[in-house]
């Protein structure tokens, strides 16, 4: 997926590699009264599997996660309330790059199982 991500991925904070890798990270910070929330962003790729639906659900309950999901919609119902969902198949590289292309991530996480073959 670095062909797709590593170029296309863009950070909250100045410093990338000269191909588009995060060094660092920020986060977007809301203030709520006298507290500031800092608010991340998390990119799932897949995210409606046995491991992967129970981060997912429970990420999208705590108030300062934002999450998406990247997969082929195949499993609408699995994917909770609040939850943003990209379809798209991670295999198909030039269609994610233009779906991506204008969103930041704090993280990126693959729950997609491969085989020898994908490798």
């Amino acid at each position: 997926y670095s062909r797709v991500f590593g170029r296309n991925l863009k950070c909250r904070k100045q410093g990338s590699t000269s191909d588009g890798y995060c060094r660092s990270i920020m986060s977007l910070q809301i203030k709520k009264g006298e507290r500031s929330i800092t608010v991340k962003k998390a990119l799932f790729i897949g995210g409606t599997g046995t491991i992967s639906t129970a981060v997912v659900e429970r990420l999208a309950k705590e108030r300062h996660w934002e999450i998406w999901l990247l997969n082929r919609g195949n499993r609408k119902a699995d994917v909770p309330d609040g939850v943003h969902q990209i379809i798209a198949d991670i295999n198909m590289e030039e269609d994610v790059a233009a779906k991506i292309k204008d969103l930041t991530f704090d993280a990126v996480c693959e729950f997609i199982g491969f085989t020898v073959n994908n490798h």
